[in-house]
């Protein structure tokens, strides 16, 4: 699986959460890495390599896919 914490990026709240400058970002490290092990084979590639410069939009798009397989829809 590919590592989503890995690049460095220029987005604040991404490096603020990959570098877990807090307790509250380790947390969100947490939520974001087990959303993507739930969704990393669903996703489209480019979201990986976006997400240090557009965390905002590209955690949207993970959330969204890991809410609608736990929903029980399947994806393609």
């Amino acid at each position: 699986m590919r590592s989503i914490f890995e690049a460095r990026g220029t987005d604040v709240v991404y490096c603020a959460i990959q570098d877990e400058i807090n307790p509250r970002c380790q947390e969100a490290k947490k939520l974001v890495e087990e959303l993507w092990r739930r969704v990393d084979n669903y996703i489209d590639p480019d979201v990986l390599a976006e997400l240090p410069n557009q965390f905002h939009q590209r955690f949207w798009e993970i959330y969204l896919a890991a809410s609608l397989v736990e929903a029980g829809l399947h994806l393609e």
